[in-house]
């Protein structure tokens, strides 16, 4: 299964910037409320944090240190930083992919 998305730099250079840098993340899935998230190797804090992602959000979660995708809009206990979005008519396919299966994230280097 192939789900495309963008990272948009004005959000949050830095962050963006460290994960473009690393090329490519894999990790597990984990269900949450509203999306999903898998652990990444990246130990930043929270740049430009917001407690509100809508549907198709990406965003860096440092208390895990994790990728989030909304399949939702909500509002969260915890602040993240938000870096792009998934193309809303493909997130039903990561709402079916099953909590421990392993995902890839492959990062492009522009825009």
């Amino acid at each position: 299964m192939k789900v495309e998305g963008e990272l948009l730099r004005f959000l949050a250079p830095r962050t963006v910037d460290a994960l473009r840098r690393r090329g490519s993340f894999e990790g597990r899935v984990f269900k949450t409320h509203g999306g999903i998230y898998f652990c990444i190797p990246l130990g930043m804090g929270n740049e430009k944090p917001v407690q509100e992602a809508p549907k198709g959000a990406i965003a860096y979660w440092p208390r895990p240190s994790a990728i989030c995708i909304f399949l939702e809009g909500v509002r969260l206990n915890d602040k993240v930083t938000r870096l792009g979005a998934v193309r809303e008519d493909l997130l039903a396919k990561l709402g079916d992919l099953r909590e421990g299966s392993r995902i890839r994230m492959i990062l492009g280097r522009n825009g």
